[in-house]
């Protein structure tokens, strides 16, 4: 089953489109204007989707021709780099030669050399002390693990092996680590997501994501699914909550991401819903390489519009600052062309201070950056938000 991340309809929050664009034949003019020296923007990201799980698939050789598809230059030197898989299992799950080659390659065709973060997507129950040893020689600073869903022996004895991959991780020298937590599959019965999210809090990760498949089946499922959803924006919205440091459920690392491989969603109960995505399976993925072109990159619902809000919230919550020339090179037109109204508010009660380009926070302070952010969130998102104060 796969994730139904659009079935509300609720607003697109999507990485800034120079960086994803939808159509998969424009990411290689992309990545060349990023690479010209003095391009203004964020740092630019590489997400690595292994398309691994199809037994016999060469795998390797089907992220090297869509590479060459994309016409993507040479020597590239991305920021952050992300490499993950189906399930959230796929790496640790490859022997660890297959590992280093994954990374040989890489380092071959880009240069890694000015990565600011390495993030790695396992699933932890599978780890091992060899996996992990090679995981940190290749700078991996950062996991994603998927908590193993559902009741019964087997499902908890995953989860125990799964908190002893956690604990592995921080023993070999990890940073920070990012829990995917899902809620609405046939395996888990009533009250056993809630349960599991407790669980993955007190494993202290620095970040949740709840993944939701599906609709509720049921009453019952809907208010559980409800409750999940209220403790995922109180969760996000305060920070540090139940014993876990410094907890946020929305992860800002993917937001700036270009794709190799099958694609990637995530989801954020405050600022609403994004996901990118390729061919339906490996198979599919490596039949539409055979035939020379790229696999097309889908979106949901996402325009214009919600192109101009994403980057707009994005700069405020992370930055407290519009860069009206990086604002005007991306859409074509001036911040305060683009919302007259939002900046002007803001600016009247002295949350913002700047011209029609550029903009800045004027404390400088997380909460106003928050609050101003906030004006630009999408009405149907505002409606799901307890009101402020």
């Amino acid at each position: 089953m796969e994730p139904m991340w659009t079935r509300e309809g609720v607003f697109a929050y999507p990485p800034q489109r120079l960086w994803a664009p939808l159509a998969a034949e424009t990411a290689g003019q992309a990545w060349a204007a990023a690479a010209r020296p003095g391009f203004p923007g964020d740092p630019l990201g590489l997400y690595v989707h292994v398309p691994a799980e199809a037994p016999g698939l060469d795998w390797l050789g089907c992220l090297q021709r869509e590479a060459g598809a994309l016409r993507l230059p040479e020597g590239l030197a991305p920021r952050t780099l992300y490499v993950g898989g189906a399930g959230a299992g796929t790496l640790a799950k490859l022997e660890t030669p297959a590992i280093a080659g994954l990374w040989t390659w890489l380092k071959r065709r880009f240069r890694l050399d000015r990565l600011r973060q390495t993030t790695a997507e396992v699933d932890a129950a599978e780890l091992d002390g060899e996996k992990s040893a090679e995981l940190r020689a290749q700078g991996v600073g950062r996991i994603t693990a998927r908590l193993p869903a559902g009741a019964g022996r087997e499902a908890e004895h995953r989860r125990a092996r799964f908190a002893e991959g956690i604990e592995l991780c921080r023993r070999g020298g990890v940073k920070t680590l990012c829990i995917d937590l899902a809620c609405g599959l046939e395996s888990q019965p009533p009250g056993q997501a809630e349960r599991e999210l407790e669980f993955a809090l007190a494993l202290r990760p620095d970040c949740v994501f709840l993944c939701e498949y599906g609709p509720p089946a049921g009453a019952a499922a809907a208010a559980e699914r409800g409750r999940l959803r209220d403790r995922a924006r109180c969760l996000e919205k305060h920070g540090r909550p139940a014993g876990a440091e410094n907890l946020q459920l929305s992860d800002q690392w993917a937001r700036n991401a270009s794709f190799l491989g099958l694609g990637w969603g995530a989801v954020s109960h405050i600022r609403g819903r994004w996901v990118y995505g390729k061919a339906g399976s490996c198979a599919d993925y490596a039949r539409t390489l055979g035939s020379g072109r790229p696999p097309r990159l889908a979106a949901g619902r996402l325009t214009p519009a919600g192109e101009r809000r994403a980057h707009i919230i994005r700069a405020l919550e992370d930055t407290g600052r519009i860069d009206g020339s990086t604002f005007l090179g991306l859409f074509g037109v001036s911040p305060a062309r683009a919302f007259p109204r939002e900046l002007a508010g803001l600016s009247r009660v002295g949350l913002l201070t700047g011209s029609s380009m550029d903009f800045r926070v004027t404390s400088g302070g997380a909460e106003d950056r928050r609050l101003c952010a906030r004006r630009f969130y999408a009405p149907e998102v505002l409606r799901r938000l307890p009101p402020e104060g």
